[in-house]
């Protein structure tokens, strides 16, 4: 039962998720120097977020036994830098 309402409800997330994203990367191109500052935290906490409910789901299906493994690059650097970004954010406010 605990399985079923973890994968309903991190799915039910991405999908809205990935519109705030979208919404906050047309931000991004705002003439406005702060409207594209509030943005670029939106976008990159919307993504981080988007990663641990992906995350939730993957383990909730390990769980399960329903996961099977796709090895392919990840760019660890990129997330260093999304995390760096977001807490100096977070920092400045």
């Amino acid at each position: 039962m605990l399985s079923l309402l973890t994968s309903t409800v991190t799915h039910e997330m991405i999908t809205p998720l990935k519109c705030v994203i979208l919404f906050g990367e047309t931000l991004l191109k705002s003439k406005d120097p702060k409207v594209s500052k509030e943005a670029e935290l939106i976008v990159s906490t919307a993504k981080l977020l988007l990663s641990q409910v992906k995350l939730t789901l993957d383990k909730n299906m390990l769980d399960n036994n329903a996961f099977t493994p796709n090895f392919e690059y990840y760019p660890l650097n990129k997330t260093i830098i999304d995390v760096t970004r977001i807490l100096n954010a977070q920092a400045a406010l």
